[in-house]
């Protein structure tokens, strides 16, 4: 807002303070007049500090926030909204009698980074899914990927979330998970 000052003129107080009588209201309101002119730039004076501080603050937050930032996009998986990603493939390897042995692995993206869990072979993975549904029945294959699925996600997002734990310090087994 802008203010006019000096409206009238420059006040030279001494002068009217000599020239004063006791009668003389002219006086009096020239005298009262600077007098709240002198608060009125007092005042202003302040506002521009504060607003100095004020700029000075904003830039201390805006770098605060910037850090805060920076720690919580270096662990995602503290927010409360975030979406754990996992998928399950299996592994044909070779091995030592020249056979290929298939074994299923959960990829779980943690931190950054992955983290591998093995299942098992799928002999075995098979006989605990099949076990777990009560079917003797052989599972297709995107059915066995989506059953693992959901028999795991629970305990998971149970080591991920509600743990907090460090899941490279520790070894996850198939069990574990179900």
């Amino acid at each position: 807002m802008n203010y006019k000052l000096n409206r009238f003129g420059n006040v030279n107080l001494k002068d009217i303070i000599g020239k004063l009588k006791k009668d003389d209201m002219d006086s009096l309101s020239l005298i009262q007049y600077s007098n709240k002119q002198l608060q009125l730039m007092w005042k202003l004076e302040e506002i521009n500090s504060l607003k100095e501080e004020i700029e000075i603050l904003n830039k201390e937050c805006k770098n605060i926030y910037k850090e805060m930032e920076e720690i919580h996009n270096q662990n995602p998986h503290l927010s409360e909204d975030y979406v754990m990603t996992f998928n399950i493939s299996k592994q044909n390897k070779k091995l030592a009698n020249n056979s290929i042995g298939v074994f299923w692995i959960i990829n779980l993206k943690y931190r950054g980074t992955n983290k591998s869990i093995y299942l098992g072979s799928d002999k075995k993975v098979r006989e605990i899914v099949s076990t777990q549904l009560n079917t003797k029945r052989k599972l297709s294959e995107e059915r066995l990927k989506s059953e693992i699925y959901d028999m795991c996600y629970d305990k998971l997002w149970e080591f991920v979330i509600e743990n907090k734990q460090n899941l490279f310090d520790i070894k996850i087994k198939f069990e574990d998970l179900i």
